[in-house]
């Protein structure tokens, strides 16, 4: 489910743009400090998740400092992982013009900053793909335990052409 929202959401995003993501490979530096090829998708998958880590991580809650400055592994390699997604971001979203999508709305406005843009389709990325993962998830799971309700929604989807 996870991967078909953040498909939806990318699509909303960057528009008919969106074929710039699936093509490009970004080098993710992994636990072992191996560096991977990998595609968009997978690379902020990953990094979201380190990132999440990083705020339970031990030395966090031990020595914030060293997190805050990124000072040991693992934040200094997720803070090389976020230079080089922001850097490809970067790359791919200089390449987007289609009038449609929110990106291109967003750069058209000259009030907002690039760095703010950044921020804000991270944050649609990240806080967008999970929530609606989980709240399509949800009604899915409801709709299998209540059959009646799912054939009222299937007849109602019918009579509206879906």
């Amino acid at each position: 489910m996870n991967s078909f929202t953040f498909t939806v959401f990318m699509q909303v995003l960057f528009g008919k743009d969106l074929q710039h993501f699936a093509t490009h490979q970004i080098d993710y530096i992994n636990g072992s400090n191996q560096i991977e090829k990998l595609p968009f998708r997978e690379f902020f998958v990953l990094l979201t998740k380190e990132l999440a880590y990083g705020w339970v991580h031990p030395i966090t809650l031990t020595l914030p400092i060293l997190n805050e400055y990124n000072l040991v592994n693992p934040f200094k390699r997720n803070m090389k992982n976020i230079k080089a997604m922001r850097t490809t971001l970067k790359e791919i979203t200089d390449k987007c013009k289609d009038e449609g999508s929110i990106y291109y709305k967003l750069t058209q406005d000259k009030n907002n900053k690039e760095d703010d843009i950044f921020e804000d389709i991270i944050g649609f990325m990240i806080a967008g793909t999970e929530t609606s993962s989980h709240a399509i998830g949800s009604a899915i799971y409801f709709l299998k335990k209540n059959p009646n309700c799912l054939a009222k929604l299937l007849e109602e989807f019918e009579s509206n052409g879906f």
